[in-house]
């Protein structure tokens, strides 16, 4: 996987030199990564979300509601009911789950500004790490 990063970040960053048959010139060719279908650990490695801890569900991102689960030790992940329609009968149902009703809306989508603000909080290590 990190061989692939590794060609997509450079075709990002620096392209590569492409020509154009229709105008008959050159150009510099970048490319981005739109979709990918993946597990966990991938998800983590391309995006650089995390996909361990408490803030891990890539959906929710910083408004993500974990609990920590004292005899598992790990994190449950919860709050996902708020996705569901407003009439749905899971987000009443408070014996099923932590004891609550769900009344909040889903969280809004991130800006554009927002994720490039992030993006520069990132610090990128170069090589593998053990």
């Amino acid at each position: 996987m990190q061989p692939l990063i590794e060609e997509l970040q450079q075709l990002w960053d620096i392209g590569i030199e492409t020509f154009d048959a229709s105008k008959r010139e050159r150009f510099q060719l970048r490319t981005a990564l739109l979709w990918t279908i993946n597990d966990s650990p991938s998800c983590a490695m391309l995006s650089g979300w995390s996909t361990k801890g408490e803030k891990a569900c890539p959906c929710c991102g910083y408004n993500t509601e974990s609990m920590w689960l004292y005899h598992s030790r790990k994190y449950c992940y919860m709050g996902h009911r708020r996705w569901l329609d407003r009439r749905d009968r899971y987000r009443k149902n408070k014996k099923s789950f932590d004891g609550n009703k769900e009344l909040r809306m889903p969280p809004g989508r991130t800006s554009e500004s927002k994720i490039l603000s992030h993006a520069d909080d990132v610090d990128i290590m170069e090589g593998e790490s053990s």
